[in-house]
């Protein structure tokens, strides 16, 4: 029996135990009173005529009766919603019961299905049908939504290395060298599904990212992409495509973007630490609080480029193409930042 129902079974039998309790100690007051009262009526005395005697001591006994019969047709009454109320609470445990029992039988049946569609998709990521793996990446999507504490994780792992195989460097020059397209479609649904996750935002680890270090994707169509809070460091991604992408939060340590385009990029946060950037195009890019420290930046175009905060300490900016000095003013620079020679340091630098 629930924990929560068998307290109130105990106060209602308490409760009803102390009715009958009260209800016996006041009839039981009552009928020694009458008795008390008749016996004083009665008392025997030579004087008195023994036909009165007779009829009053009667009449003490009619209302002796009729108090006991009062006292048991009370005492029925008091009984009758004791078990009335005790029928409710029995109602309510069974309701409850039973309620409890169709919610888990629900869950483990919608739960099953889920697991079978999580088996159903890795299954077919090794579909020899692009479209088919597609259909299944967006499959474990909707499971890692629907159960993201159950699967979330272990969903990202999944697709995570179905991208470093598929986006592998021999799988890539072997692509590029034929005239494929690259990346292929099931790469992209891949990363998009990566970079669409649940609880992507600030202060995340980079060791919680979903790990795509090292992955071959130069010249690669990444463009409208929502990449947020994935982990490319090392990653050969030389003039791939990212305008208009969502590359926020990620982490880009080390990675080759030599003459990369990422026009109108959102690049908020993004860790481009001793990344090789030269001749990427920034324009109009946001890349506040971004993290170019050590970045290899000569030659990049910057028209526009939103900069405030970014960290540029050690930056090789010299030839940096269309960079104005209120650009600088609001980010974090130091006396190994290079930059060129028409712009001058600003004051807030440190040395």
């Amino acid at each position: 029996m629930s924990a929560t129902v068998v307290p109130w079974l105990v106060g209602a039998a308490l409760a009803g135990a102390l009715m009958l309790l009260i209800v016996f100690l006041r009839k039981l007051r009552t009928l020694h009173s009458v008795e008390r009262e008749w016996l004083e009526k009665i008392r025997p005395g030579v004087e008195a005529d023994q036909e009165v005697k007779a009829v009053q001591t009667a009449q003490w006994l009619s209302t002796r009766v009729a108090a006991h019969d009062d006292w048991l047709r009370n005492l029925a009454a008091i009984g009758s919603s004791i078990g009335i109320f005790g029928g409710i609470v029995f109602a309510w445990y069974q309701f409850q019961t039973t309620f409890r029992t169709n919610v888990e039988q629900i869950s483990a049946g919608r739960l099953g299905i889920v697991a079978e569609r999580l088996r159903s998709g890795i299954g077919g990521l090794g579909d020899v049908d692009e479209s088919v793996r597609v259909g299944n990446l967006l499959l474990l999507e909707r499971v890692s939504k629907e159960e993201p504490r159950l699967y979330g994780d272990i969903i990202v792992e999944i697709v995570a290395a179905f991208v470093r195989r598929r986006a592998s460097r021999e799988t890539g020059i072997d692509a590029r060298g034929k005239g494929l397209l690259w990346p292929p479609h099931d790469v992209r649904t891949a990363l998009a599904v990566l970079g669409r996750r649940a609880g992507v935002g600030p202060g995340m680890l980079k060791e919680k990212l979903p790990d795509l270090r090292g992955v071959f994707l130069v010249g690669a169509d990444l463009s409208d992409l929502p990449l947020m809070g994935l982990r490319l460091d090392d990653a050969l991604l030389t003039e791939a495509d990212f305008t208009h992408a969502d590359l926020s939060y990620s982490s880009l340590t080390r990675a080759h973007l030599d003459g990369a385009r990422l026009f109108n990029a959102t690049l908020t946060q993004v860790d481009f630490h001793d990344a090789v950037m030269i001749e990427a195009g920034l324009s109009l890019a946001r890349a506040q609080s971004a993290l170019f420290q050590g970045a290899q930046l000569q030659g990049a175009r910057l028209l526009n480029t939103q900069l405030g905060l970014a960290n540029i300490r050690g930056a090789n900016l010299g030839g940096a193409d269309m960079l104005t000095q209120p650009q600088l003013e609001g980010t974090d620079g130091d006396g190994g930042t290079v930059l060129p020679p028409t712009l001058r340091r600003p004051t807030g630098w440190s040395k």
